[in-house]
């Protein structure tokens, strides 16, 4: 499909990211597929435009040319007491909802009740043991259970770091 016009959001690969991946990867060809599967991405939206591209302006390659075409967004800056600004704002709203009675929904205490370690951050040797037990053949609910993390959360990391597409389907 084509259209006249398209806006990209900015949650494509940038060249910045690449290089950074060339840095810091280039030893472990693990990740490669999946930088060549965004850089596809990017590449099949840029080429639905048939006439005008709005692009985010970290999206844009180092040194490319000016185009009538080519609309280049500008990130507003934001500064450190804005983003205090807004995170005090969300702490106000927050403390109003708990003043009201109203409920605040399920917290990471409660889930923490059932998977112990529910939105903790990942670890490098968390990924490679969850590599190694999905190479292993684990169920997922066993992976679960060994991680203390839902189905779910165990799911998205697969997917996360490519495992279906590196190993094949192995649960």
């Amino acid at each position: 499909m084509e259209y006249d016009a398209i806006d990209l959001v900015n949650d494509f690969i940038t060249e910045e990211k690449i290089e950074k991946f060339v840095k810091e990867m280039a030893s472990q060809q693990l990740m490669v597929p999946k930088i060549l599967e965004e850089i596809n991405l990017l590449y099949v939206a840029v080429t639905r435009s048939k006439n005008k591209i709005k692009i985010h302006e970290q999206m844009v390659p180092k040194g490319f040319p000016d185009s009538a075409q080519i609309e280049v967004l500008k990130v507003p800056e934001i500064s450190d007491n804005q983003i205090m600004k807004l995170m005090r704002e969300d702490f106000e709203i927050a403390l109003a909802h708990q003043a009201a009675g109203k409920p605040k929904g399920i917290g990471f205490d409660k889930i923490r009740e059932k998977h112990k370690d529910a939105y903790r951050p990942w670890t490098v040797e968390l990924d490679e043991e969850l590599t190694a037990c999905f190479c292993e053949g684990w169920e997922l609910k066993r992976m679960a259970e060994h991680f203390g993390r839902t189905k779910g959360s165990i799911l998205s990391r697969i997917t996360k770091l490519g495992l279906d597409d590196l190993y094949g389907d192995r649960m």
